[in-house]
C-alpha cells in the first residue's frame, strides 16, 4: 500500500468518525431540545455534560479535518457531497435545538420581568 493509499484510508477513517460522532452529538441535541419543549428542564440539564463532551470531540474533529483541506478536496464528488449532507444534517438539528433554547431563554426573561414588575 502506498502512502497515498494508507493517507486516503486515514482520511476515510477520520470522515466516518466524525459521521458518528455527529450522529451522535445529534441524538443528544435532539433529546435535549424534546426535553425542553416538553418543559423537563431538569432532563435538559443532565444532558449539559454529554454535551459538552460531545462538543469539545466535535470542535476537535473539525480542526483535524480542516488541516486536511487539500485531501478532502480531491476526494471524488460521491464523497464530498457526503460529507456535505451530513454536515447539513447536522446544522439543521443544531438550529432547531439553538431555537429551541432561545424561546426557553425568553420565556424565562418574560416570566422573571412579569414576577419583579
Amino acid at each position: 500500500m502506498t502512502q497515498q493509499e494508507k493517507n486516503n484510508k486515514n482520511l476515510a477513517v477520520e470522515i466516518n468518525e466524525m459521521a458518528v460522532l455527529m450522529r451522535d452529538f445529534g441524538v443528544v441535541l435532539q433529546k435535549e431540545t424534546a426535553a425542553l419543549r416538553g418543559g423537563e428542564y431538569e432532563a435538559a440539564k443532565q444532558m449539559q455534560e454529554q454535551k459538552r463532551n460531545l462538543a469539545e470531540r466535535y470542535q476537535r474533529r473539525v480542526q483535524n479535518l480542516s488541516a486536511r483541506k487539500e485531501e478532502i478536496r480531491a476526494l471524488p464528488d460521491s464523497e464530498k457531497e457526503k460529507i456535505v449532507q451530513m454536515r447539513l444534517e447536522f446544522s439543521k438539528i443544531l438550529e432547531e435545538n439553538m431555537r429551541v433554547i432561545d424561546a426557553v431563554r425568553k420565556s424565562s426573561r418574560r416570566m422573571a420581568e412579569k414576577i419583579i414588575d
